[in-house]
């Protein structure tokens, strides 16, 4: 009987050594198929990670590639401007396509007028009306056409003064008037250093006032001299006259004009960036102001870094403050306490 046990006993141990044997020769199958997996997915990982890395490097050669192209060109387009040439570009049937350097500018500044109003009388002398008008304008043009350049001009005007032949009248500055223009400009340049722009063209004036609301529209003559002050600054000096039909608005029943015309005088600014002047009196260069705002935006870029450093330091001051007031009531606490012990 001790022998059978002793056998079953022997068997059973090994069959446990077996099973124990089996469970672990599977943990270390699971072990190497789990690290081979990991090993798969670490492998796939390095391919993506490359693939990614050589697609963002060919995106970035392309956008160099196309900034330097852009790059290019716009010099190429800065060089003909300021030679005054057109832009001639290879088109792709062989053939060279010429562009003119077009840009286009925009001109502000202040505005006076002088609307002169007369009626035809027989047995006494004409009816003149007269309203002298102030206020500003803008002109929008484009620059680049060697020999006409299209110009709309606006400007908005409130009264200053009504005459009626030659007797002041009273004047509401609830008044107002809009005046535009559209025409073509026909420049000539003094040496580069002065330009007179000669400007034909369509005129229209509408006016409040307090009989009426009158619609003036004509022909009209500019001239302007511009002076190129900077490289990015010019200052403009015009004067203009127009002969118009006056009867379009509602006094066309009651107060019909014989003869309508109008003096305009402005003085106005132009900034841009997009057509300088090469030659200007203060003989400044695209060099020199691009150093001018470099310099401007580094001393404002220091100036903020100032004022951050200045903040965290005063910020770590209060922290540090903070630290030693909390010190100071923990040492306070703990004397109260070790004199409460003594007690």
């Amino acid at each position: 009987m001790m022998k059978n046990s002793k056998k079953i006993i022997s068997i059973l141990m090994i069959l446990a050594f077996c099973f124990t044997t089996s469970v672990y020769a599977q943990d270390a199958d699971k072990e190497a198929e789990k690290a081979a997996r990991e090993a798969q997915k670490a492998e796939a990982a390095a391919k993506k990670a490359e693939a990614d890395a050589q697609k963002k490097a060919e995106k970035e050669a392309q956008a160099a590639a196309k900034k330097a192209e852009k790059e290019a060109k716009m010099a190429e387009f800065k060089q003909a401007r300021d030679e005054g040439k057109d832009l001639v570009i290879a088109a792709p049937n062989g053939a060279n396509l010429t562009i003119p350097y077009i840009n286009i500018v925009f001109d502000e500044g202040l505005s006076l007028t002088q609307v002169t109003r007369i009626i035809k009388q027989t047995d006494r002398t004409n009816f003149v009306f007269r309203d002298v008008m102030a206020g500003a304008y803008m002109d929008v043009k484009t620059i680049g056409f060697q020999d006409i350049n299209p110009i709309f001009r606006i400007a908005a005007y409130t009264p200053l003064a009504m005459t009626f032949n030659y007797v002041p009248q009273k004047t509401l500055l609830t008044n107002w008037a809009v005046d535009s223009f559209l025409g073509f400009e026909f420049r000539h340049s003094m040496l580069d250093y002065v330009f007179i722009d000669i400007t034909p063209g369509a005129h229209m004036l509408y006016q409040v006032t307090d009989r009426f609301s009158l619609l003036n529209i004509g022909a009209e003559l500019m001239l302007t001299c511009e002076l190129p002050i900077a490289y990015n600054w010019s200052i403009l000096v015009s004067g203009a006259g127009s002969f118009d039909y006056g009867n379009f608005g509602s006094n066309k029943l009651a107060e019909p004009y014989d003869y309508v015309y109008q003096f305009t005088c402005d003085l106005g600014v132009r900034y841009t960036t997009k057509a300088p002047n090469k030659y200007n009196y203060l003989n400044q260069s695209e060099q020199m102001v691009k150093e001018k705002k470099d310099a401007k935006i580094a001393k404002k870029q220091a100036k903020k870094q100032a004022n951050k450093e200045k903040a965290a330091a005063k910020k770590a001051e209060s922290e540090q403050k903070k630290k030693a007031i909390q010190e100071q009531k923990l040492r306070e606490k703990e004397a109260k306490n070790s004199a409460k012990g003594e007690q």
